[in-house]
């Protein structure tokens, strides 16, 4: 079983930018390719700290999610990517249908397990 978080607005499409999305929708996913919804993860509003701090906001929003295994958003930056590979959080920049990327997402566990270990 593995922890994806999915940046959205309605729930059920991922439309948001990493940097920018103020909530993420958090699921279990298993190799079967289904999944469960788990809660809502809202991100607070930026902090002056964070204005201040280079990318603060994706080290605030890295540590919301923190015990997760990937984070779909529409568009992800490369350092942004990297900070969150630094977390152990491997980002895949996708949008479209929420179900639908935890679908496939599930189904791949095995081969994204292997790539992690180095052994693929």
């Amino acid at each position: 079983m593995h922890k994806v978080a999915a940046a959205t607005q309605d729930g059920l499409l991922i439309l948001e930018h990493f940097g920018h999305a103020e909530r993420f929708f958090l699921y279990e996913v298993f190799e079967d390719g289904s999944f469960w919804f788990e809660k809502e993860i809202r991100i607070p509003p930026f902090s002056p700290e964070e204005e201040r701090t280079p990318h603060g906001r994706v080290k605030t929003i890295a540590g919301l999610l923190a015990g997760v295994n990937g984070v779909f958003a529409q568009k992800i930056g490369p350092k942004a990517a990297k900070l969150l590979a630094d977390h152990g959080i491997h980002a895949y920049a996708i949008g479209g249908n929420i179900q639908e990327a935890l679908r496939m997402y599930g189904k791949r566990i095995p081969f994204i397990e292997r790539l992690s270990k180095g052994s693929g």
